[in-house]
This record gives structure tokens, C-alpha cells and sequence, in this order.
């Protein structure tokens, strides 16, 4: 449970500092004090339902983030992968989906001959 916790707070501060917010304006936005946003960074509070559903909201945060940490890269990266790709042109787009594709069914030929 306590790593359940860990990768939540996680989550949300990296969320947030990308959103470019700080405790203070996320916390007023979800009406609860910079205190209680603090401690859910630092794993030693659990957001209710309520409040969970309020960070997802607020934060866009994925909620694969929140429930399979295991298997996602910190949020930050995604954003700065997305972000370059919005520079690109629709013919370098296609060459990197091509890219990520080709390597994602290496991956899965690799696993499946284990």
C-alpha cells in the first residue's frame, strides 16, 4: 500500500509541476489546503475518492499513471515526447509512428519466444 501511495504522490507532483502549478494554486482549485496537497505528494495522506477524481480532473493526470505505475515512464517524458512531436511535420510524425511501432512489435516477438 505505502508504494501504492509513493507512486501516487509521484504522479500527481509530477503532473502538477508540468502543468506548471504549485501546491498552492492546485490546492486551491480542489479546495483543500497546500498542507493536505503536500502530504498526498509525500505519501502520507491518501486522497479520498472525491479528491482523487478532482486531481485526475485538475491535472489531466492518466489514470494509467495512478493504477499500473509499474509499466508507465514518468509523465514528464510523455509530455516532452508529445510536445516535440507537435514541431514536427506530418511526414517526420509518420516516420517516428512507423519507428515506435516496428520497435513495439519487436518487443512483443521477443517476448512471446521466451
Amino acid at each position: 500500500m505505502q508504494k501504492d501511495l509513493e507512486s501516487l504522490g509521484l504522479a500527481v507532483k509530477d503532473a502538477r509541476l508540468n502543468a506548471s502549478m504549485t501546491q498552492c494554486e492546485l490546492a486551491e482549485r480542489l479546495n483543500i489546503s497546500r498542507h493536505h496537497l503536500m502530504k498526498i505528494e509525500n505519501a502520507h495522506n491518501k486522497p479520498s475518492y472525491e479528491l482523487l477524481c478532482g486531481l485526475v480532473r485538475e491535472l489531466r493526470l492518466p489514470t494509467s499513471s495512478i493504477f499500473y505505475s509499474e509499466n508507465i515512464i514518468a509523465y514528464g517524458e510523455v509530455e516532452e515526447i508529445v510536445s516535440t512531436l507537435r514541431t514536427c511535420e506530418i511526414s517526420e510524425v509518420l516516420i517516428f509512428s512507423s519507428y515506435l511501432n516496428a520497435m513495439l512489435d519487436c518487443k512483443s516477438q521477443l517476448l512471446a519466444s521466451c
